[in-house]
């Protein structure tokens, strides 16, 4: 029932609102939350402090502590348990006929799109265009190598596509998923499309393995030291960076856009809050602890804090903090 007070809210705004907005679903892997520069992390932010600071914070959340489970959720509105993923899975993960949130979306008008990892299924034949998006490109499996973009070893290791087929390319996996969510953004916004967008953006950063390119490294700041605490750092700056990029694109287009960013969990929101009249965008941002080290106070595994920006079309903008009467988005 919580699940679907969720679905329902998103549902009925994109059938139902006069000017449909776009929405658009960013998903950090393995974010900690003390690791943006807003929450204390030393390595600077500026996009999504820039999220922050046009936005309200929501401070508690609950996640699934791995990667397909929280993708599950998250897509059906339904526990994981459900279809029986309880861990990071390689096999077809829900049935065919399951309604997803990109099925429902299309149904009600929407251009769909999975931009980066999907880890519901590590065939094409288990792919995204199964599920509801017209069109998928990134890992069909789980974290990727940065270049070779390979799986592990194995029956899955090769799993970067493009539709129903593997292909091969050359670049950090950061950067062509964001070269793709922007070309893909200025297609959907040109003036040849008229229909509303779904566009699930789910990047590999900051889930290892991390192998991150000289110029990133070079922004990383002096007190930083070691090679390994450097690299996270260099992944981290580097998908604030690929956000920004995003953001832009929306920016450039003008266009109305529901802009909500999280870290494979689950979150809690407050529904009256969710609202596009006389708005802009709405962003979200959310990032977690692993389950199995990170507790919060009843024991749950615990998330940062989530942000919701109302930038109105007219007047200065809001801030909001709070946390209590929420309700789980997947659970």
């Amino acid at each position: 029932m919580r699940i679907a007070l969720f679905f329902s809210l998103l549902l009925s705004t994109a059938a139902f609102c006069q000017d449909r907005p776009n929405i658009i679903f960013i998903i950090a892997d393995d974010l900690g939350w003390a690791d943006v520069e807003f929450h204390g992390g030393n390595t600077p932010t500026p996009n999504l402090n820039r999220l922050l600071a046009e936005g309200v914070e929501l401070t508690q959340h609950y996640v699934a502590p791995v990667c397909s489970p929280t993708r599950a959720g998250f897509l059906t509105g339904r526990y994981w348990s459900r279809f029986g993923i309880t861990t990071p899975i390689n096999n077809q993960g829900l049935p065919f006929e399951t309604v997803t949130l990109s099925k429902a979306l299309g149904d009600a008008g929407y251009s769909t799109a999975l931009i980066g990892k999907w880890h519901l299924g590590s065939k094409p034949e288990w792919g995204p265009n199964h599920f509801g998006f017209h069109d998928s490109y990134g890992s069909l499996a789980g974290g990727i190598a940065p270049y070779n973009h390979k799986y592990k070893k194995g029956e899955f290791s090769t799993t970067w596509h493009r539709n129903h087929e593997l292909i091969d390319e050359q670049g950090h996996v950061t950067d062509l998923l964001t070269d793709e969510a922007v070309k893909w953004i200025g297609e959907k916004t040109s003036t040849k499309n008229t229909n509303p967008f779904f566009l699930y953006l789910p990047y590999t950063a900051v889930h290892l393995p991390i192998r991150e390119p000289d110029e990133w490294l070079a922004k990383v700041p002096k007190e930083i030291e070691g090679e390994v605490p450097r690299q996270y750092s260099a992944c981290i700056l580097h998908l604030d960076a690929a956000v920004g990029r995003v953001v832009d694109a929306i920016d450039k287009a003008g266009k109305k856009t529901i802009r909500l960013s999280f870290s494979r969990a689950t979150m809690e929101v407050q529904p009256r809050r969710i609202t596009t009249q006389n708005t802009r965008t709405i962003i979200v941002r959310m990032a977690i602890y692993p389950a199995t080290t990170n507790r919060c106070a009843d024991g749950r595994a615990c998330s940062m804090k989530g942000v919701f920006a109302f930038p109105p079309s007219q007047g200065g903008r809001q801030n909001s903090r709070q946390e209590e009467n929420s309700i789980p988005l997947s659970a």
